[in-house]
């Protein structure tokens, strides 16, 4: 059966906001706390303020791949 076009428009929407999203980063720290879940399951994750600073601080002190 085809899907209507408000349908198609919706999908494409949540697809592009998944592609954004992931492209942005958005995801790192969810995908971060499944991993440690998984990989670590004794140990706290850290918190999401405390995982983008420890991402910042890498960047900064490891300049590879950036621009600026």
């Amino acid at each position: 059966m085809r899907q209507s076009i408000p349908g198609r428009l919706r999908r494409g929407g949540a697809s592009l906001l998944w592609f954004l999203r992931a492209l942005l980063g958005e995801d790192r720290y969810r995908q971060y706390v499944e991993h440690q879940s998984r990989a670590h399951p004794g140990l706290v994750p850290l918190s999401e303020r405390d995982f983008w600073r420890m991402i910042y601080r890498e960047q900064d002190l490891n300049p590879s791949g950036r621009c600026c």
